[in-house]
């Protein structure tokens, strides 16, 4: 979601409910290995679970091992040595064809149009990527994802700055950006017709229109769309940045009848023999139709006929960046977000019916991607967003092949990446398209927190947040001992932002967009919040480059989510901490280390912590005591609780940690700083003699990296 209405708030197969229970994950019992709930209470009292989701204190208890693999064996890249158990198609994955080559110099190397091989997964553990044979997480920093569009303000990702701002982020050593193609919605001029992907026609008498059976062409001194396109992945690759293409933002723009996918605004044409001139006005009769098939209402025809107008638009993405083997592809942002529909009523599209789009356009991504087999050896990854465990569910079930498709493993039509937005999301019993009620309820540090989704041997992505630079609901906040107003400390700071970042991959995300406006503010002085958290991201991305300093040094895929009984007890996730009203919040992976010895392998262990609290609505409202009734961010990000003096109640300035390890052993115990990566403290311990863990205070967030002989 980006701005409020000024770009408006909000940027399936259909499954039975039966069939998808098993898929959603219930509140998972305590158990006697279970450490107990904190003391004392919250000061909120006895709200229950459901009236503020906020509440949950569950501590997440990631099973192992992760679920089998079941998509296509053509994704998965063993590392280099390994042999490939398939043969790429047409044998030789050299091949040469008759094809004009792209002029791309830049460290990825020239993209040359045959024998492409996009980005893909690793073969032994399909949550992270790989390109060129090498394992990846993909970390950045998008100022937007308008890239490719003209749009007034300049802190968005903009023609007139993408270039700077793709180098921005490869020097901080972030690799990946995002860019969106159609927006659901639509600006004035001048900025309406060059934003769109269709042809903008200006007839000798008349109004002009676009012409949604034609890509567009040169318009009002801008070069033609997709050659935009195009000219934003061809930097992107040179700066060494992967780049998450999307196809639709269904709800995003400024106004739904001020662009070309709205009837009832009336500023777009289609190709009918029957209509005067040839020419009907086309669209959608609500901006739901877009992701929801029209059965029933008396315009369901022509709003049926805009299925083939989204499939040309995917069709001409396809055939602009069919050969580039670094960039993947998303269905759509937020097609399940809200939006304010022709009725002046803000609601949501009914989760079902968005899966059954979704999965609909990945159909057509498949049919343009074949076109281009053998030169293009398999497709491209492609990512849906849900906001909801029941879409969610629905996306994860196998898709049946539509009547003439024969499946082909090589451009199979199941999702491989689940994206997430916002650490959580709590939007009960909002108004739901055409009618009824829903309930939005899956954010992404939610999802990559349930032990279901946690299991699967899939990536899991947070590609969206809080909007950084923003003042209000939209910013990241954060308390400076105590107070959210010290003015000689910026309230909205880079620390939140860090903290999602950091929490989401040690939980076993591979993959983390800190979405934001965070451009450029005036030309050529770069934003200072914007470059404080590409630098914070950057350092945290060469971590596990590094590997942590690891000796000796384990390969990425060997990460996984940290089975904590095996460690020592973590305390209760989001417990209340009233001394510093925050709630603790923990997040943590292992790796085995070689010892020489396959009995006795070494273990790491990399647990990070960090205080906030969740965030109320409207801003002004502190989480002390609890949000007020119905008053819950629905979107949600996190307040940061910074301490550098002793808070009102006592103890230390900052935060202190004290473990007990639960496995007796010898133990290299390692204090990091998140906001620097720098070592704060080291000290080896023996268990059982010499058997305590304590940390240095420390003001917000810590990392601790425990190496087990």
């Amino acid at each position: 979601m980006a701005r409020s209405q000024e770009l408006v708030l909000c940027r399936t197969i259909v499954l039975a409910a039966a069939v998808l229970g098993t898929l959603l994950h219930p509140a998972r019992a305590r158990t006697q290995t279970d450490p107990p709930p904190d003391a004392p209470p919250p000061p909120w009292g006895d709200l229950a679970s459901d009236e503020d989701p906020s509440l949950r204190f569950d501590d997440p208890q990631f099973e192992l091992p992760l679920d089998l693999y079941i998509g296509s064996p053509v994704f998965l890249e063993p590392p280099t040595g390994d042999q490939l158990d398939y043969v790429p198609p047409g044998g030789d994955p050299t091949f040469s064809a008759n094809m004009d080559a792209v002029d791309v110099p830049g460290p990825f190397g020239p993209v040359t149009c045959s024998g492409v091989a996009p980005l893909r997964l690793a073969a032994n553990k399909p949550r992270y990527f790989s390109y060129a044979n090498v394992p990846r997480m993909l970390v950045g920093v998008s100022a937007d994802s308008g890239c490719a569009l003209s749009v007034p303000q300049g802190d968005q990702c903009s023609l007139t700055n993408y270039a700077q701002l793709f180098t921005l982020a490869h020097n901080a050593g972030l690799n990946k950006v995002q860019v969106w193609v159609g927006m659901g919605y639509g600006y004035p001029a001048p900025y309406g017709p060059p934003n769109a992907p269709f042809s903008w026609i200006t007839p000798a008498t008349g109004s002009a229109y676009w012409l949604l059976d034609s890509q567009a062409t040169a318009t009002g001194g801008f070069a033609a769309f997709f050659d935009r396109l195009r000219a934003v992945v061809d930097m992107a690759r040179s700066q060494k940045l992967f780049v998450e293409v999307t196809f639709f933002s269904p709800f995003e723009g400024q106004a739904f009848n001020l662009g070309p996918w709205s009837k009832p605004g009336a500023k777009a044409r289609s190709l009918d023999p029957a209509a005067p001139g040839g020419l009907a006005t086309a669209g959608f009769t609500s901006p739901f139709y877009f992701v929801t098939n029209d059965t029933t209402s008396p315009a369901a025809a022509a709003n049926e006929k805009m299925r083939a107008v989204q499939a040309n638009v995917i069709k001409w993405t396809v055939e602009a960046l069919w050969c580039y083997d670094n960039i993947f592809f998303a269905v759509a942002n937020e097609p399940e977000g809200q939006a304010t529909d022709v009725d002046n009523v803000k609601k949501v599209a009914e989760p079902l019916a968005v899966t059954q789009w979704q999965k609909s356009m990945i159909y057509e991504v498949r049919k343009a991607e074949k076109a281009h087999s053998p030169a293009l050896l398999y497709g491209h990854l492609i990512a849906v967003q849900p906001f909801t465990n029941l879409g969610a569910g629905a996306l994860l079930q196998p898709t049946p092949a539509p009547p003439g498709w024969q499946l082909d493993p090589n451009f199979p039509l199941d999702p491989q990446i689940l994206n997430g937005h916002y650490t959580q999301v709590s939007l009960p019993n909002i108004g739901r398209f055409p009618s009824a009620t829903t309930t939005l309820d899956l954010g992404a540090m939610d999802m990559i927190r349930s032990s279901s989704y946690n299991k699967k041997n899939m990536p899991l992505g947070f590609n969206e947040n809080a909007i950084t630079n923003l003042g209000g609901e939209r910013g990241t906040k954060r308390h400076l001992n105590g107070s959210a107003n010290d003015p000689s400390y910026p309230q909205y700071s880079d620390a939140p932002a860090r903290a999602e970042a950091w929490e989401f991959l040690f939980s076993g995300g591979s993959t983390y967009d800190h979405f934001g406006y965070l451009g450029l503010n005036q030309l050529p002085n770069p934003n200072t919040l914007a470059t404080n958290i590409r630098a914070q991201l950057g350092r945290l991305l060469s971590l596990f480059d590094n590997r942590f300093g690891l000796v000796p040094k384990p390969a990425l895929t060997d990460f996984q989510p940290a089975v904590m009984p095996s460690w020592f007890t973590p305390g209760t996730y989001r417990a209340w901490d009233s001394r510093t009203k925050s709630q603790r919040y923990w997040a943590a992976l292992e790796v085995p280390i070689s010892s020489g010895d396959p009995n006795h392998p070494h273990k790491a262990l990399l647990f990070y912590i960090h205080h906030s609290t969740v965030r109320c609505k409207p801003d002004t409202n502190d989480y002390n005591s609890g949000c007020p009734s119905n008053s819950l961010l629905p979107f949600g990000s996190y307040d940061a609780r910074i301490w550098t003096v002793s808070p009102p109640a006592g103890g230390p300035a900052g935060y202190q940690e004290t473990y007990t390890p639960l496995t007796n052993g010898s133990y290299t115990v390692t204090w990091i700083d998140p906001e620097t990566t720098t070592t704060l403290a080291t000290q080896t311990i023996t268990c059982p003699s010499n058997c305590v863990i304590t940390s240095p205070v420390y003001k917000f967030d810590i990392l601790l990296k425990l190496f087990r002989q």
